[in-house]
C-alpha cells in the first residue's frame, strides 16, 4: 500500500468536507472563517512532514472528520437558536497547566462547588445536539445543551 497516494486521497479538503456533510445528515454550512485554507495548509504539511503510518492516517482522518461534523452541527444549532450566541458568560474560569502539575485535581475540586459548572467530556466533544437519529447520545450523558440542569 502506498501511503503517499492514500494520504492524497484521505487528506483532500473537498473530499473531507463532503464526507462531513454526509455524516451530518446533509448539513452544508460550515460557518464563517478560512477553514478551507487552514485545512489545505495542514494537509500540505501532513503530506510533506508527518510520515504517518497507515494507522496514523486513518486515526487523523477520523479525528478531522469528527471535528468537521461537529462544526456543521454547531453551526446548524446556532442558526436555529441564535439566542444562544447572546448568552452571557461572566468570568469564565479556564484551567491550564503542564501535565502532572495538579490541574485535574484543581478542576475536580472546583467542579464540586455548586457555583461552577464543569463541562463533562461529552459536552466538550459534542457541544450541540445532532438532529440525525444515527447520532447516539454519548455514554454517561444526562442531557444535551439546553437540557442540562443548572446548579
Amino acid at each position: 500500500m502506498n501511503i503517499a497516494v492514500d494520504n492524497q486521497a484521505v487528506f483532500d479538503v473537498e473530499r473531507l468536507l463532503a464526507q462531513a456533510s454526509e455524516e451530518a445528515g446533509g448539513l452544508t454550512d460550515f460557518g464563517p472563517g478560512n477553514y478551507r485554507e487552514a485545512l489545505g495548509v495542514l494537509f500540505d504539511s501532513l503530506a510533506r512532514e508527518a510520515s504517518l503510518s497507515a494507522q496514523g492516517v486513518q486515526l487523523l482522518h477520523g479525528k478531522l472528520l469528527a471535528q468537521l461534523v461537529n462544526r456543521l452541527v454547531i453551526q446548524d444549532y446556532c442558526s436555529r437558536h441564535p439566542e444562544i450566541l447572546q448568552e452571557r458568560i461572566d468570568d469564565p474560569l479556564v484551567i491550564v497547566g503542564l501535565p502532572r502539575t495538579g490541574t485535574t485535581l484543581l478542576q475536580r475540586m472546583l467542579a464540586s462547588d455548586p457555583r461552577f459548572h464543569a463541562a463533562t467530556w461529552w459536552e466538550t466533544r459534542y457541544p450541540a445536539r445532532c438532529r440525525r437519529k444515527t447520532c447516539a447520545t454519548p455514554a454517561g450523558a444526562s442531557g444535551w445543551p439546553g437540557q442540562r440542569s443548572r446548579r
